[in-house]
């Protein structure tokens, strides 16, 4: 991102009471912070479209405050629900990872960083329009943040928009117990003695 104008950083410096060396660190660390706010963004628009597609009873809860709480997992049921195609199952997937490198490595400090490139050059919106502008890393992790997000807000408005959908969760839920309640009476009904 580089240094602000001089009038700007000492009007921030004044601002926010801190040093230049501070502001410096701050604005050396934007592509940190970006990496690891944006994910958050998806986390909660992954979480919506799951429970767009849940049973609305106190479970999605359970599940989404407890074993699905990190986005992989989150990530996973998404796909294999069929919420989510394998692309975005992928850019999502390395989405995560370009974060958990900023988060957890100290010299990833931006997305030129080796280990960070190589992820954002698998993203599918990497050098798509055939022109430099999405060979920057940067540039293409931002371009998939948007699409992806776009498709899971996109996604989630099309699940609750379906007038049936709690009726047929409902349905199903009462069809699955009246399976259940006829495999339950017939394993447990008095065997019925056999003639020879």
């Amino acid at each position: 991102m580089g240094t602000t104008k001089p009038l700007q950083q000492a009007a921030v410096m004044d601002l926010f009471n801190i040093s230049a060396k501070t502001l410096d660190e701050l604005l050396k660390d934007y592509q940190r912070s970006l990496a690891i706010i944006s994910l958050c963004r998806l986390d909660d628009a992954i979480e919506r479209l799951l429970r767009a597609s849940m049973i609305d009873d106190g479970t999605a809860n359970e599940l989404l405050g407890g074993p699905l709480q990190s986005i992989k997992h989150k990530i996973d049921l998404a796909y294999a629900l069929g919420l989510i195609p394998e692309i975005v199952k992928k850019d999502l997937t390395l989405i995560n990872k370009i974060r958990n490198t900023f988060a957890h490595h100290e010299e990833a400090t931006s997305f030129a960083v080796s280990r960070i490139r190589v992820h954002c050059r698998d993203l599918s919106t990497a050098g798509t329009r055939g022109d430099d502008y999405l060979d920057s890393e940067e540039i293409a992790y931002r371009t998939a943040i948007m699409v992806n997000w776009m498709f899971l807000s996109n996604e989630t408005s099309e699940l609750k928009q379906q007038p049936t959908r709690a009726d047929g969760q409902r349905q199903r839920r009462d069809a699955l117990e009246a399976r259940y309640n006829r495999v339950r009476t017939w394993c447990m009904s008095e065997p019925k003695p056999r003639k020879d």
